[in-house]
């Protein structure tokens, strides 16, 4: 049974709001609604600690004109499946792709995990190949920033 947070969480744009504050929390799902004006979310992962075994998952989704009632729900972008890091850690993410009713869901498992949850209704100008962006020599980490696929075309076959 999922534990639902009771209020529902409005933002205007720029706007930010702690939708889960840093406390340990048991294994369950936890849910909180959001009413927002704009169309991305920066979302902020905060693990202060977590039980060895443990893990934490966090899903964004929305609905349109149906509701969860109807089966709807559309799984926009969430935070990678944490487990044990060695020490504290923040994760973000741009959540995108929203109407103005998203909900999240975060998942514990395995043990008990202190975390909180920090969300900002971001500009529309902001992107995720806006934050793949680097400068010429800076340092990148391959295992975590994004970066932009390229093709090539074969002169010579076409392919």
């Amino acid at each position: 049974m999922a534990n639902i947070i009771p209020t529902n969480i409005s933002l205007n744009e720029l706007q930010t709001n702690t939708l889960l504050k840093v406390e340990s929390r048991a294994v369950a799902t936890y849910r909180a609604k959001m009413a927002i004006r704009g169309n991305s979310l920066l979302s902020s992962i905060f693990i202060k600690s977590m039980d060895p075994g443990s893990s934490v998952k966090v899903n964004f989704y929305d609905t349109t004109s149906g509701n969860e009632q109807d089966s709807e729900r559309f799984d926009l972008n969430g935070h990678d499946l944490i487990s044990a890091p060695q020490s504290a850690l923040t994760d973000r993410i741009l959540v995108t792709k929203i109407h103005n009713k998203p909900q999240v869901e975060v998942i514990v498992s395995g043990g008990i995990v202190e975390f909180g949850l920090y969300v900002t209704v971001v500009s529309t100008t902001t992107s995720l190949l806006d934050d793949a962006l680097v400068r010429e020599g800076d340092t990148i980490d391959l295992g975590t920033d994004r970066g932009v696929p390229f093709a090539c075309k074969n002169t010579t076959t076409g392919l």
